[in-house]
Protein backbone atom coordinates (compact mmCIF):
# COMPACT_ATOMS: atom_id res chain seq x y z
CA UNK A 1 0.00 0.00 0.00
CA UNK A 2 1.37 3.39 -0.98
CA UNK A 3 1.15 6.55 1.12
CA UNK A 4 -1.65 7.88 -1.10
CA UNK A 5 -3.63 4.65 -0.77
CA UNK A 6 -3.21 4.58 3.00
CA UNK A 7 -4.29 8.22 3.29
CA UNK A 8 -7.43 7.34 1.31
CA UNK A 9 -7.96 4.27 3.52
CA UNK A 10 -7.86 6.36 6.70
CA UNK A 11 -10.00 9.06 5.10
CA UNK A 12 -12.66 6.44 4.31
CA UNK A 13 -13.39 5.84 8.01
CA UNK A 14 -17.10 6.08 8.84
CA UNK A 15 -18.66 8.60 11.22
CA UNK A 16 -20.50 7.57 14.38
CA UNK A 17 -23.98 8.37 15.67
CA UNK A 18 -25.21 10.01 18.86
CA UNK A 19 -26.09 6.56 20.23
CA UNK A 20 -22.58 5.24 19.52
CA UNK A 21 -21.02 8.39 20.96
CA UNK A 22 -23.02 7.91 24.17
CA UNK A 23 -22.10 4.22 24.46
CA UNK A 24 -18.40 5.00 23.96
CA UNK A 25 -18.55 7.76 26.58
CA UNK A 26 -20.09 5.31 29.05
CA UNK A 27 -17.36 2.78 28.24
CA UNK A 28 -14.62 5.36 28.86
CA UNK A 29 -15.93 6.03 32.37
CA UNK A 30 -14.29 2.75 33.41
CA UNK A 31 -10.75 3.80 34.45
CA UNK A 32 -9.42 0.28 33.78
CA UNK A 33 -10.67 0.15 30.22
CA UNK A 34 -8.05 0.51 27.50
CA UNK A 35 -8.94 -1.45 24.38
CA UNK A 36 -8.88 0.75 21.26
CA UNK A 37 -10.27 -1.98 18.99
CA UNK A 38 -13.30 -2.56 21.26
CA UNK A 39 -13.73 1.20 21.47
CA UNK A 40 -13.70 1.47 17.68
CA UNK A 41 -16.27 -1.36 17.51
CA UNK A 42 -18.49 0.48 20.01
CA UNK A 43 -18.35 3.53 17.73
CA UNK A 44 -19.24 1.34 14.75
CA UNK A 45 -16.12 2.41 12.91
CA UNK A 46 -15.46 0.86 9.53
CA UNK A 47 -13.24 -0.38 7.97
CA UNK A 48 -12.20 -2.62 10.87
CA UNK A 49 -8.73 -1.71 12.24
CA UNK A 50 -6.02 -4.38 12.17
CA UNK A 51 -4.30 -3.40 15.43
CA UNK A 52 -4.56 -1.03 18.40
CA UNK A 53 -2.50 1.77 16.83
CA UNK A 54 -4.59 1.77 13.69
CA UNK A 55 -7.77 1.67 15.81
CA UNK A 56 -6.70 4.84 17.64
CA UNK A 57 -5.93 6.60 14.33
CA UNK A 58 -9.36 5.59 13.00
CA UNK A 59 -11.07 6.84 16.17
CA UNK A 60 -9.51 10.27 15.60
CA UNK A 61 -10.50 10.26 11.92
CA UNK A 62 -14.07 9.27 12.81
CA UNK A 63 -14.19 11.97 15.47
CA UNK A 64 -13.11 14.52 12.87
CA UNK A 65 -16.09 13.56 10.70
CA UNK A 66 -18.62 13.06 13.51
CA UNK A 67 -18.02 15.94 15.93
CA UNK A 68 -15.54 18.61 14.87
CA UNK A 69 -12.24 19.03 13.05
CA UNK A 70 -10.66 20.51 16.20
CA UNK A 71 -10.01 19.07 19.66
CA UNK A 72 -10.06 21.47 22.62
CA UNK A 73 -7.23 20.75 25.08
CA UNK A 74 -6.67 22.61 28.34
CA UNK A 75 -2.98 22.85 29.16
CA UNK A 76 -0.94 24.47 31.93
CA UNK A 77 2.32 25.76 30.46
CA UNK A 78 5.30 23.97 31.97
CA UNK A 79 7.38 27.14 31.65
CA UNK A 80 5.16 29.96 32.96
CA UNK A 81 2.13 28.13 34.47
CA UNK A 82 -0.41 29.90 32.24
CA UNK A 83 -3.49 27.71 31.72
CA UNK A 84 -4.89 27.98 28.20
CA UNK A 85 -7.39 26.15 26.00
CA UNK A 86 -5.86 25.14 22.67
CA UNK A 87 -7.71 24.06 19.54
CA UNK A 88 -5.75 21.19 17.99
CA UNK A 89 -6.63 20.41 14.34
CA UNK A 90 -7.04 16.64 14.01
CA UNK A 91 -5.44 16.82 10.56
CA UNK A 92 -2.24 18.07 12.19
CA UNK A 93 -1.80 14.65 13.87
CA UNK A 94 -1.62 12.82 10.51
CA UNK A 95 1.14 12.61 7.89
CA UNK A 96 3.47 15.19 9.40
CA UNK A 97 6.56 15.06 7.24
CA UNK A 98 8.92 17.17 5.18
CA UNK A 99 11.44 16.54 2.43
CA UNK A 100 14.20 15.63 4.89
CA UNK A 101 11.97 13.44 7.06
CA UNK A 102 9.63 11.56 4.75
CA UNK A 103 7.94 8.17 4.89
CA UNK A 104 10.07 5.24 3.73
CA UNK A 105 7.97 3.42 1.14
CA UNK A 106 10.46 0.54 0.84
CA UNK A 107 8.09 -1.23 3.26
CA UNK A 108 4.28 -1.23 2.86
CA UNK A 109 2.95 2.07 4.22
CA UNK A 110 0.68 1.39 7.18
CA UNK A 111 0.54 1.66 10.97
CA UNK A 112 2.19 -1.40 12.53
CA UNK A 113 2.44 -2.44 16.17
CA UNK A 114 5.19 -4.95 15.42
CA UNK A 115 7.31 -5.94 12.40
CA UNK A 116 5.65 -9.37 12.05
CA UNK A 117 2.46 -7.65 10.95
CA UNK A 118 4.23 -6.85 7.68
CA UNK A 119 4.00 -10.55 6.78
CA UNK A 120 0.25 -10.02 6.39
CA UNK A 121 1.12 -7.60 3.59
CA UNK A 122 3.11 -10.30 1.80
CA UNK A 123 6.46 -8.90 2.97
CA UNK A 124 8.91 -11.72 3.77
CA UNK A 125 11.00 -11.14 6.91
CA UNK A 126 11.98 -14.77 7.61
CA UNK A 127 15.42 -14.45 6.05
CA UNK A 128 16.42 -11.16 7.67
CA UNK A 129 19.47 -11.07 9.92
CA UNK A 130 19.17 -9.63 13.43
CA UNK A 131 20.73 -6.38 12.21
CA UNK A 132 18.36 -6.16 9.23
CA UNK A 133 15.39 -6.91 11.46
CA UNK A 134 16.44 -4.13 13.86
CA UNK A 135 16.71 -1.66 10.98
CA UNK A 136 13.24 -2.71 9.84
CA UNK A 137 11.88 -2.03 13.34
CA UNK A 138 13.44 1.44 13.23
CA UNK A 139 11.88 2.15 9.83
CA UNK A 140 8.45 1.04 11.05
CA UNK A 141 8.68 3.18 14.18
CA UNK A 142 9.74 6.21 12.13
CA UNK A 143 6.97 5.64 9.57
CA UNK A 144 4.35 5.27 12.31
CA UNK A 145 5.32 8.62 13.83
CA UNK A 146 5.14 10.31 10.43
CA UNK A 147 1.75 8.76 9.59
CA UNK A 148 0.04 9.44 12.93
CA UNK A 149 1.11 10.87 16.27
CA UNK A 150 -0.80 11.40 19.53
CA UNK A 151 1.77 13.99 20.58
CA UNK A 152 1.87 17.53 19.23
CA UNK A 153 3.54 20.83 20.10
CA UNK A 154 1.73 24.03 21.09
CA UNK A 155 3.21 27.46 21.72
CA UNK A 156 2.32 29.20 24.96
CA UNK A 157 0.48 32.47 24.29
CA UNK A 158 2.32 34.19 27.14
CA UNK A 159 5.95 33.03 27.16
CA UNK A 160 5.99 31.78 23.51
CA UNK A 161 7.75 28.56 24.48
CA UNK A 162 6.73 25.11 23.22
CA UNK A 163 4.81 22.53 25.23
CA UNK A 164 4.17 18.94 24.20
CA UNK A 165 0.58 17.67 24.41
CA UNK A 166 -0.25 13.97 24.46
CA UNK A 167 -3.89 13.25 23.56
CA UNK A 168 -5.84 10.26 24.92
CA UNK A 169 -8.28 8.74 22.41
CA UNK A 170 -10.91 8.25 25.16
CA UNK A 171 -10.98 11.99 25.92
CA UNK A 172 -11.86 13.23 22.44
CA UNK A 173 -15.00 11.32 21.45
CA UNK A 174 -17.47 14.00 22.52
CA UNK A 175 -17.54 17.70 23.36
CA UNK A 176 -20.10 16.90 26.05
CA UNK A 177 -20.54 14.87 29.23
CA UNK A 178 -23.10 12.07 29.48
CA UNK A 179 -25.34 14.44 31.46
CA UNK A 180 -25.09 17.08 28.71
CA UNK A 181 -26.03 14.52 26.05
CA UNK A 182 -29.16 13.47 27.96
CA UNK A 183 -30.08 17.12 28.45
CA UNK A 184 -29.80 17.56 24.69
CA UNK A 185 -32.07 14.54 24.16
CA UNK A 186 -34.65 16.25 26.35
CA UNK A 187 -34.36 19.61 24.59
CA UNK A 188 -34.60 18.20 21.08
CA UNK A 189 -37.55 15.91 21.82
CA UNK A 190 -39.31 18.74 23.69
CA UNK A 191 -38.86 21.44 21.06
CA UNK A 192 -39.01 19.41 17.82
CA UNK A 193 -41.08 16.56 16.38
CA UNK A 194 -38.16 14.11 16.82
CA UNK A 195 -38.12 11.29 19.37
CA UNK A 196 -35.12 9.73 21.14
CA UNK A 197 -34.60 7.15 18.38
CA UNK A 198 -34.38 9.95 15.83
CA UNK A 199 -31.77 11.75 17.92
CA UNK A 200 -29.83 8.48 18.38
CA UNK A 201 -29.34 8.30 14.61
CA UNK A 202 -27.93 11.82 14.29
CA UNK A 203 -24.16 12.30 14.11
CA UNK A 204 -23.05 14.44 17.07
CA UNK A 205 -22.37 17.53 14.93
CA UNK A 206 -25.97 17.50 13.63
CA UNK A 207 -27.32 17.13 17.16
CA UNK A 208 -25.29 20.18 18.17
CA UNK A 209 -26.72 22.15 15.22
CA UNK A 210 -30.26 21.34 16.41
CA UNK A 211 -29.39 22.41 19.95
CA UNK A 212 -27.96 25.72 18.71
CA UNK A 213 -31.04 26.37 16.56
CA UNK A 214 -33.35 25.65 19.49
CA UNK A 215 -31.32 27.96 21.73
CA UNK A 216 -31.37 30.73 19.11
CA UNK A 217 -35.14 30.42 18.76
CA UNK A 218 -35.70 30.53 22.52
CA UNK A 219 -33.38 33.55 22.85
CA UNK A 220 -35.38 35.43 20.19
CA UNK A 221 -38.62 34.62 22.03
CA UNK A 222 -37.19 36.05 25.26
CA UNK A 223 -36.08 39.19 23.47
CA UNK A 224 -39.62 39.78 22.36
Amino acid sequence: MTKKQYKEYLDSVSRYSTYQEKEACLLSLNPDFDDPIEYAETLGITPKPSNNLEAIAMIFKSREKSVDEFISITLKCEHCDLTTIYGIPIKSLFFNEDEDNCIDESIPVKLYEEPFEIEKEGYNIDDLSIEEFSKLEEKILKNNKLIFSLTTDVTCKKCRLNNKISINYKDIISKFTIKNIYEQYLDITQFTHMNKSDVDKLPPFEREIFINLIQDREDKKEQG
